[in-house]
């Protein structure tokens, strides 16, 4: 039996992957991170409040980041590059000192250094910075549009 811990779980992706965790027999303990309190009641399910400024510790063996964020929703530079890489990657270096063994990361299609939008950029540097850890199981994924039942438009996806 494992733990898990969810970074973006309030969001389409990370909503799923709460859901099929709380489901999943295999996983005794299912953490979130997040900014707000959920409106989620389970048995498995701890939620820690943090505003990432320092990172809970966790006890976790499995991630799952599914964060992601849009300009629109975070203009500051700064911010943007700290949800999209350093999140993830601060989360990945703190739990391997404790029994990290698995990291899911979700990323985009077309992630590359030279990319044309720092959305593109910030997923490779994501990519890249988790790969150099030495994680015993890394899982990256390159998903292109993620449809669902969004709470916000999205002029592109709409197109």
């Amino acid at each position: 039996m494992a733990k898990a811990l969810i970074l973006g779980s309030t969001g389409l992706t990370g909503a799923f992957v709460l859901q099929k965790t709380l489901d999943d027999p295999f996983f005794m303990e299912v953490t979130v991170w997040v900014r707000k309190p959920l409106a989620l009641n389970h048995p498995k399910l701890k939620v820690v409040i943090t505003d990432f400024k320092s990172f809970p510790q966790s006890d976790a063996d499995i991630v799952f980041s599914c964060l992601g964020t849009t300009k629109s929703k975070t203009p500051d530079p700064e911010v943007y590059h700290f949800v999209e890489v350093g999140i993830p990657v601060e989360t990945a270096k703190n739990l391997l000192k404790s029994r990290l063994q698995q990291f899911h990361y979700i990323s985009s299609i077309g992630t590359s250094a030279t990319g044309m939008t720092s959305y593109i950029k910030n997923k490779w540097e994501a990519e890249s910075k988790l790969s150099e850890l030495g994680i015993p199981s890394l899982y990256i994924y390159r998903p292109s549009l993620i449809f669902g039942d969004r709470t916000d438009t999205r002029f592109l996806e709409n197109i």
